[in-house]
């Protein structure tokens, strides 16, 4: 198992499962409209990529790592799981954590978007 943000070339993908690489614990660092770090990534790549390992016989799991007035907002939300949902389908888990800050992060805590 590999723990990954999953931003790979196709190649590489395919190289590392060729070498061994079965499983893949991909991070989602958030969506197109996050409003602090990796602002300027192509987050589309992430579940590319996890569909990809999936095609080729890998097993993919999904973290979506919540953190405060970064991608903790609806919006955001919603995008990964319809993101998830369409390259990846219902059957590949999803793990939803918060990240807490608690020592100089400089915002509070924001409760999590509300229930669907």
């Amino acid at each position: 198992m590999l723990v990954t943000n999953m931003y790979f070339t196709l190649n590489s993908l395919k190289a590392l499962i060729e070498s061994g690489v079965d499983g893949f614990s991909a991070d989602i660092k958030g969506c197109p409209k996050m409003r602090r770090a990796l602002v300027n990534i192509d987050h589309e790549v992430v579940f590319r990529n996890a569909s990809y390992a999936l095609d080729l016989g890998a097993h993919v799991e999904m973290v979506y790592l919540v953190v405060t007035n970064t991608n903790d907002f609806n919006e955001c939300f919603e995008w990964i799981i319809d993101k998830h949902l369409k390259h990846l389908g219902s059957e590949v888990p999803l793990h939803i954590n918060r990240y807490y800050p608690r020592h100089k992060w400089g915002s509070a805590y924001v409760g999590f978007c509300k229930p669907m």
